[in-house]
């Protein structure tokens, strides 16, 4: 059956009355609401602007660790100039960027290149440096007990050898 429907109820507007109770409510608090909007602006920016900044620092890691690669590898120098060079590169990366993620990379690099060079000090704290990062995976530590039990049994030192070796992961 048809329902009737008179003038009254044509001129009701759901929509309408909703939206007029909406604004007069934010009216209302308009203090409150103002402040409410404010807050998620503010905290917006921030959010965006950490971002942004994460985002720009780690493009400048990459970018200086890629500098450091590009050094190590030069073809235009010698392979003893290209170690040099490197290794100064890769300890300049890790100076700058001590935190980062690349940096067990880097000192890796650092100690391979002071083994090549006979430098074992300079290897065995690069590989120490290593073992107490952050950021260094398992793989990373496994090398970096293989590089240290390698310097210790060159070094004639064969129980602390065994020692590194025995640290490493299976």
């Amino acid at each position: 059956m048809a329902t009737h429907i008179d003038r009254k109820s044509l001129k009701e507007d759901a929509f309408r009355d909703s939206m007029f109770w909406a604004i007069d409510w934010v009216y209302q608090r308009r203090q409150w609401f103002i402040a409410g909007v404010t807050a998620v602006l503010v905290v917006a920016a921030a959010g965006y602007g950490y971002y942004y900044y994460h985002r720009a620092q780690i493009q400048a890691q990459t970018e200086r660790f890629y500098q450091a690669e590009r050094t190590s590898e030069d073809p235009k120098l010698s392979p003893a100039e290209r170690d040099a060079h490197g290794r100064k590169a890769y300890e300049a990366f890790v100076a700058a960027y001590p935190a980062s993620r690349l940096a067990p990379v880097a000192w890796m690099h650092v100690a391979r290149l002071a083994w090549q060079a006979g430098d074992a000090d300079a290897a065995r704290k690069a590989y120490q440096a290593v073992l107490a990062h952050a950021e260094a995976t398992p793989p990373q530590r496994d090398l970096a007990h293989i590089g240290l039990g390698m310097l210790a049994e060159s070094a004639g030192d064969l129980a602390a050898a065994a020692e590194q070796y025995n640290a490493v992961t299976e």
